[in-house]
């Protein structure tokens, strides 16, 4: 019998000597494996994460460095006139599809390859009836709407159109992140970007077409990603023309309870730029969205993190390894502190950064970027949190919470606007971010069982 060999039972008083060293070497054993296999886990998410992280930022960040240009080249008012239809556009994206676009990623999980073809197909049907939909409501209103929103009619059907050809886009997208393939995921994704910004430089700079061009590169940019979106889907086996009744009462299952949810979102980022427009002035929509868009930089991080994560949670959720769960609320906790800084840096720099690259005319947005940098945070923090939700496919509890919150954040915007101006569109953004974060978490505690208050790993 060698040393490192299993003793036998004996009393407490008679210990074998080598006891010890064989505990000792089957715990190291044990926590080399552990080791290894977290450091595989983390290299599997982060390789991923890294692609996706880089291609969205890219995405982001090419609109962003086009800020300097919009600046100077349209007046805050012009500006603003841009904000109130890319709020449109966000509005359409978020309702003209009936949020079915995460009801596709998580069937497919659930599904063959024809099977999800099928899907697709139904579920672009359903994209087709809602836009019609939205178009004979324009038809009929368009004139009432364009004048409350003090925008030209035309805008609101351009809007329309490059919400639908986006979410054709976004369907693509989802099947390469469900596939595991960021480096097409971000071909795609800032092949869409370049195109965008290209086409409103020639908008803005070429053709002095103020804010219009800015629109119309958006739109053009749209139509032509949603229609290659159409061609590639079909080519790689993602697209079936047969109609199936349970396919689309699936889709809509899942979709419809998550539009409330999706509705909340779209008031939470874009309500505060109607009200500021209609109570304030276009300009004060243009310095707010400044100031917002640079912020959203931190929501594109936190959005292309959490694509990448989302799988490999999924997958320990799956498994049920306590180990493995413990790692995860590690992580949650270091990202948690990894905002933070971003936030107090952003408290810090942004002053500085606001009078280098903007001109004098949008200077006041320099105030604004930190606060809206934490309301931006703490949305990172809820993606954190979401993802138990739907794993657990409770999503009507997300759609509460949102219900709420937001119905606060009209309270607030209605409130504090008239009486502090922008200073209460920031303060509505940030409390209802907080809520939403501290009530998706609170339920996901009691959905999903994770070691929140022991994030340690098992002995």
């Amino acid at each position: 019998m060698t040393c490192l060999a299993r003793p036998q039972a004996r009393t407490s008083k008679e210990q074998h000597p080598c006891r010890w060293i064989w505990s000792l070497s089957r715990r190291l054993c044990q926590w080399t494996q552990r080791v290894r296999k977290a450091g595989l886990q983390l290299k599997a998410l982060l390789s991923g994460s890294a692609i996706y992280l880089v291609a969205s930022v890219l995405a982001a960040g090419l609109p962003f460095l086009l800020l300097p240009i919009l600046t100077r080249y349209l007046s805050p008012a012009e500006f603003g006139l841009v904000g109130i239809f890319q709020g449109l556009y966000i509005f359409f994206l978020a309702t003209c599809g009936l949020s079915i676009a995460g009801a596709i990623v998580r069937q497919s999980y659930d599904v063959d390859r024809e099977g999800i073809a099928v899907y697709i197909f139904n579920a672009l049907l359903i994209l087709a009836a809602t836009t019609s939909f939205f178009v004979v409501v324009i038809w009929a209103f368009g004139g009432q709407l364009s004048a409350w929103l003090q925008i030209p009619p035309e805008y609101l059907y351009l809007a329309l159109v490059a919400a639908a050809m986006v979410f054709v886009l976004n369907i693509l997208l989802g099947q390469f992140q469900v596939g595991e393939q960021p480096v097409r995921y971000g071909v795609f994704q800032v092949g869409h970007s370049l195109l965008n910004i290209s086409l409103s430089l020639v908008g803005v700079v070429i053709l002095s077409a103020g804010a219009m061009g800015r629109v119309g590169g958006i739109v053009v940019a749209a139509i032509a990603a949603g229609l290659v979106a159409l061609l590639v889907l079909r080519r790689i086996g993602r697209l079936s023309p047969r109609f199936n009744s349970g396919d689309v009462k699936s889709a809509l299952r899942f979709g419809i309870p998550l539009l409330p949810h999706e509705l909340g979102t779209f008031l939470l980022n874009w309500l505060s730029l109607f009200v500021l427009n209609t109570m304030l002035s276009a300009s004060h929509v243009g310095i707010y969205l400044l100031a917002f868009q640079v912020s959203m930089v931190l929501g594109v991080i936190c959005d292309a993190f959490n694509r990448a994560y989302v799988p490999w949670l999924f997958s320990i959720l799956k498994t049920g390894d306590a180990d493995d769960r413990a790692s995860v609320v590690r992580l949650t906790y270091v990202y948690f502190g990894g905002l933070c800084v971003v936030v107090l840096l952003g408290f810090a720099l942004s002053p500085w950064f606001v009078s280098l690259a903007f001109g004098r005319s949008y200077a006041d947005a320099a105030w604004m970027i930190g606060w809206l940098l934490l309301g931006q945070a703490l949305g990172g923090a809820y993606l954190m949190v979401t993802n138990y939700i739907v794993y657990a496919r409770r999503t009507e509890l997300l759609s509460a919470i949102t219900i709420f919150a937001n119905a606060v954040n009209i309270i607030v915007l209605f409130t504090l606007v008239p009486a502090v101006g922008v200073a209460g569109a920031i303060i509505g953004f940030v409390l209802t971010r907080a809520l939403i974060f501290l009530l998706t978490w609170a339920c996901s505690v009691r959905l999903v069982a994770m070691p929140w208050l022991t994030p340690r790993v098992a002995q």
